[in-house]
């Protein structure tokens, strides 16, 4: 957030959208491919757990996370996201001009006024959202256009959550922790890594299991087969 406000360079979706509508390279470029394309193919969510400057301010507010997740017409409104991280790229560009490094007084898309006022936008959406609907992550889960990317992208990541099946007693602790409304407790039971696209790694479900079910760890799945798995367990050592 500091780089991007003192670069002048919009890092979000939107400016990895300006680059491609003006057909040139730059930081938005890289920082999209690492965080939401290619990167979660190997780390996942990451960024959605301990990276996003959205995120670290929604949980400090005094609401936790949803009874569950809403379905239905709630799950088109991601792609409303998308469309309007879109729109705002296309009239950065093409009505407010792009001129990255301009003078710092000037308004145009490489500003530091505009890059401030689209902090203002998304801290507003994602904050007013988890007020109006009592849930933290409610903006992640709704409205966020990454968060659309990364949970096609996630999918396959080789860092996880897993589990041990024979260590799970079903109690439903992790689910009731999980700020984005997984059924952890699911993928426990049947002792398999938590192949959800929706999972940001924060690891709330471990520190809540009692019985040290769930853990981070690095896999190779085929075919919804896990082949390998390296983890570190309590004594500090990795073990497969």
């Amino acid at each position: 957030m500091v780089f991007a406000a003192l670069g002048r360079v919009n890092l979000d979706l939107e400016g990895f959208f300006m680059l491609l509508f003006l057909g040139t390279a730059g930081a938005a470029i890289g920082h999209t491919l690492v965080t939401v394309i290619l990167g979660p193919l190997f780390f996942g969510r990451f960024l959605c757990g301990w990276g996003c400057w959205r995120a670290m301010i929604l949980e400090l507010l005094p609401i936790r996370h949803s009874a569950g997740r809403r379905r239905g017409e709630w799950d088109l409104l991601p792609f409303l996201g998308l469309a309007l991280s879109i729109g705002a790229a296309a009239a950065l560009v093409f009505i407010l001009g792009h001129h990255p490094g301009g003078t710092p007084g000037a308004m145009h898309a490489g500003s530091l006024r505009a890059i401030v006022i689209g902090f203002a936008i998304y801290y507003a959406a994602s904050i007013g959202l988890a007020f109006a609907l009592r849930d933290q992550r409610a903006f992640c889960k709704y409205l966020c256009p990454s968060g659309l990317i990364l949970g096609i992208t996630s999918r396959l990541s080789i860092l996880k959550m897993t589990s041990d099946g024979q260590l799970c007693n079903a109690c439903g602790a992790c689910s009731k922790v999980c700020p984005m409304d997984i059924d952890v407790a699911h993928f426990a039971a049947l002792g398999q890594r938590v192949r959800s696209g929706q999972c940001i790694l924060c690891q709330r479900c471990a520190h809540a299991c009692p019985t040290l079910a769930l853990r981070l760890a690095v896999s190779f799945d085929v075919a919804g087969t896990t082949l390998f798995v390296l983890h570190r367990n309590g004594s500090g050592r990795d073990s497969c």
